[in-house]
């Protein structure tokens, strides 16, 4: 029998969904904010730990909701983001490094990547080169 979990209740959920349930988002395709965070409320689907549906509050729940076969969890308004994501962030930081997923993809290596200029290293260069205002800018959005 499926372990069946349904999520609700989030805040906001970051996901590489595309829409194109064999393709997550890549590259530059990850730098759009609107297409990796969904709203507050999104709920997930997971069958035998395979996240199967993403949708919005209600959508899954009213399927589900007189089923004694799923485990539902309340997220309570938390965010939610995939596991594999390092969670750890820096508050201000400015630099955009999404290529780099694309060059790892054809099998760079993060050394390679850096010794091509990308890496954490770009990163720290750019956030210190910023202003002040940037760095503010960098928070809010």
């Amino acid at each position: 029998m499926a372990r069946i979990i349904l999520i609700h209740g989030s805040g906001s959920v970051v996901t590489l969904d595309s829409g194109n349930t064999s393709e997550p988002l890549r590259g530059h395709e990850m730098s759009d904010r609107g297409a990796l965070i969904r709203e507050s409320g999104t709920e997930i689907l997971i069958v035998d730990g395979i996240i199967s549906d993403i949708q919005s509050e209600g959508s899954i729940t009213s399927e589900w909701e007189e089923s004694s076969d799923i485990d539902l969890i309340n997220a309570e308004g938390r965010c939610i983001v995939p596991s594999f994501v390092d969670s750890h962030t820096h508050l201000a930081w400015t630099g955009d490094r999404s290529h780099e997923v694309s060059m790892r993809y054809r099998g760079m290596s993060y050394s390679d990547i850096a010794k091509s200029g990308g890496g954490i290293r770009s990163t720290v260069e750019s956030t210190r080169k910023s202003s002040d205002e940037e760095l503010r800018h960098s928070i809010k959005s």
